[in-house]
């Protein structure tokens, strides 16, 4: 790594003026000398950064001897076996203003182990200048410990009005080279014999910004992949008393023992290379301070170690990939593989949706129920679900929000390439109070949520059932294209009421061409309406669904196709829907095509018997209306597009909002602003 030009011989030897016993100390200093921040690498584990502190001179030291040939003679521009008493004071004993330094570690047996160094100086006379130094153990190189350490000295520079980073950089330094590209800043250089001399502006830019987040969010998926993907799980029905009588790596560790016992069985995880915990036991922050308390010491401790962690106080996780095929849930229903990824924060309700999901024929990639939160979050699911080609839609039960400005920054990013469907309790003071005492929710105001919701691009429901009904939709059928609705029905009454719901969400039923028109008229009885909805009467049997489903699908004036059932008693539902089936085959692909089975029993099996596989199907047209619409308006919103980030819509809500009683619309457009919502969550 390179060694700063201020860092040079006469300072290194000798400790700078003010600096005999304590440091300086500034305005600056009272808070960068306390300054620890927790931080992912590329593998996903984590590692802790923190202030330098005179108290690590030793080992800093241990570090310098970690180095190794090349690494030193990248560092200090030539050989060197040791640190003498006075470069350890003064690469120890800082005034934070002048000089700063970070160490990156991880901790071992209860003892930090330096595995990465950083340090700025500003130039003499010039504090808009910093030459900046790093130095990584050979071993953790490659993995992100100097970039992440170069970007948090970076972003504190320029909070301190630096302007520049600059450094004298060994031409054969291509690691150091690749380092600084890596965060995003437009690098120039000069070359003066072996040595560059390269500099770059520390300003953080969009380019740099967006370096960041996509490093941050293939971290985060990185992370969630190790506890998804684990290559050994210590469950069986042979019992071991400790993990290191087990005889084999564990990449997985379940916990369910009392709450007493959790952080020791994590202190063992630690040291027997386990990559993740998932922690089942509850009686942490969720139930008072002092569990509070002991909820932060456990998430401290794992990312110290290097861990990732889900919980506490939740159900488990799922992956239904066959080269996996993890339960480490006690959910009793394992639910059909498919393309949803789903999120619960609340275990119970992860049961039920489970089971509902394997009713309804909702095919699951994976399913985390995230409990506390105190490690891996919503945000970290949503960076792996991203990029994972088993998922193409994500569902959320949410409870609170950790990271609203990462959320609303990430989300978009995730929307335009998949729906997120979400379900965000806790709107009334009631449901707060419940949900801090159930999963340690902290409260946020919910027309923040709503806002935050519509900027991102997801889609917001007001219940499960509702939530269910939008992803058997966009599981299992392309986005619509457009508000066109053509309608199939072999009874007025139900046509009427979806046309109703339809045209309430901002969706059409238009005329069909005359071509169509007259393709039905081929067929169907002279009492039959030929208009949209198409009134096929009670007599329609199988053949005419299939028909009029596809010559109405077919239609260029329609974007979806709905078809609705009411079963009479000399027609068998089971024939109609195989006829549904095959008819809606000959449905362009790009449009989707549902169905309402108005009768107790459900729609049939053999709905999903044609050539486009599993149709969704819903009990009642308004059921069907609400998905449908929702559906259009995140395609209206959110379909692939070179803009960086969605235009905001108020059909990707399955409601609609209104001036709560004694709010002037004035006001309540203020107070609902999208621009306002992070500012509005950030205590959440």
């Amino acid at each position: 790594m390179p060694r700063s030009r201020g860092l040079r011989a006469r300072q290194l030897h000798v400790d700078p003026a003010g600096l005999g016993g304590r440091p300086r100390v500034t305005h600056v200093t009272r808070e960068l000398d306390r300054y620890a921040a927790d931080a992912l690498l590329r593998d996903g584990s984590s590692i802790h950064i923190r202030a330098i502190r005179a108290d690590d001179k030793d080992r800093l030291q241990a570090h310098f001897h970690g180095l190794g040939f090349d690494s030193v003679r990248f560092r200090f521009l030539g050989a060197k076996k040791d640190l003498t008493p006075a470069e350890l004071r003064y690469f120890t004993e800082l005034d934070f203003s002048g000089h700063v330094g970070l160490v990156a570690v991880r901790r071992h047996d209860g003892e930090e182990e330096v595995i990465g160094v950083g340090r700025y100086i500003c130039a003499e006379g010039n504090h808009r200048r910093a030459e900046f130094a790093l130095a990584v153990l050979d071993a953790w190189q490659g993995r992100g410990v100097g970039t992440l350490l170069m970007e948090h000295l970076s972003r504190i520079a320029a909070a301190d009005g630096i302007e520049r980073f600059e450094a004298d950089i060994l031409a054969s330094n291509r690691k150091m080279f690749a380092v600084v590209t890596a965060l995003g800043f437009r690098v120039d250089e000069r070359a003066q014999s072996d040595v560059v001399h390269a500099w770059f502006p520390i300003k953080l830019t969009p380019e740099a910004l967006r370096a960041s987040d996509e490093r941050t969010w293939r971290a985060a998926s990185e992370g969630v992949r190790a506890l998804l993907h684990p290559r050994s799980v210590a469950v069986g029905l042979r019992a071991y008393p400790t993990l290191a009588s087990i005889g084999k790596l564990v990449d997985l560790v379940i916990v369910a023992v009392p709450a007493a016992g959790v952080e020791a069985v994590v202190d063992e995880c630690a040291r027997t290379g386990a990559r993740g915990v998932v922690v089942i036991s509850a009686g942490f922050a969720e139930v008072s301070d002092e569990g509070r308390q002991v909820q932060r010491r456990l998430r401290d401790r794992v990312r110290e170690c290097g861990l990732r962690l889900i919980g506490p106080n939740c159900m488990g996780v799922i992956n239904t990939d066959p080269a996996v095929s993890l339960d480490a849930t006690f959910a009793p229903t394992f639910p059909p593989p498919g393309n949803v990824g789903m999120l619960s924060q609340s275990g119970a309700l992860g049961v039920a949706v489970l089971d509902y999901a394997r009713a309804l024929d909702i095919g699951v990639s994976t399913f985390v129920s995230v409990g506390n939160k105190a490690d891996v979050s919503g945000n970290d699911l949503l960076a792996y679900w991203k990029d994972d080609p088993r998922t193409q839609v994500i569902a959320l039960y949410l409870e609170s929000f950790g990271n609203p400005r990462r959320f609303a920054r990430l989300a978009p990013e995730v929307a335009r390439r998949k729906p997120i469907v979400a379900v965000k309790s806790g709107r009334s003071a009631a449901g707060t109070r419940a949900a801090s005492s159930h999963s340690a929710a902290l409260s946020c105001l919910d027309v923040a949520v709503d806002a935050l919701f519509e900027q991102a691009g997801v889609i917001r429901t007001e219940t499960l059932e509702d939530l269910f009904d939008v992803v058997s939709l966009l599981a299992t059928q392309p986005v619509p294209r457009g508000p066109r609705v053509g309608v199939v029905t072999n009874a007025g009454g139900p046509g009427i009421l979806l046309a109703d719901a339809c045209e309430a969400r901002g969706l059409q039923l238009p005329e069909l061409s005359p071509q169509s028109i007259d393709a039905l008229r081929a067929f169907l009885p002279v009492q039959a309406s030929l208009k949209n909805p198409v009134d096929m009467i009670a007599s329609a049997h199988a053949d005419d669904y299939a028909r009029a489903v596809e010559i109405v699908g077919a239609d260029p004036s329609v974007d979806s196709v709905v078809v609705i059932f009411v079963p009479p008693l000399a027609t068998s539902a089971a024939g109609i829907g195989q006829a549904i089936a095959r008819g809606a085959g000959g449905v362009p692909l790009h449009k989707p095509v549902l169905t309402v089975f108005l009768s107790s029993k459900g729609a049939p099996p053999a709905l999903a018997t044609g050539p486009r596989g599993r149709l969704p199907s819903y009990s009642f047209p308004e059921n069907a209306a609400r998905a449908l619409a929702a559906a259009e308006g995140y395609g209206r919103c959110c379909a692939p597009r070179a803009s960086s980030s969605p235009t905001p819509s108020r059909s990707l809500r399955t409601r609609r909002l209104r001036p709560p009683s004694g709010w002037d619309s004035r006001s309540w457009r203020r107070r609902s602003r999208p621009a306002s919502c992070t500012r509005a969550m950030s205590g959440a």
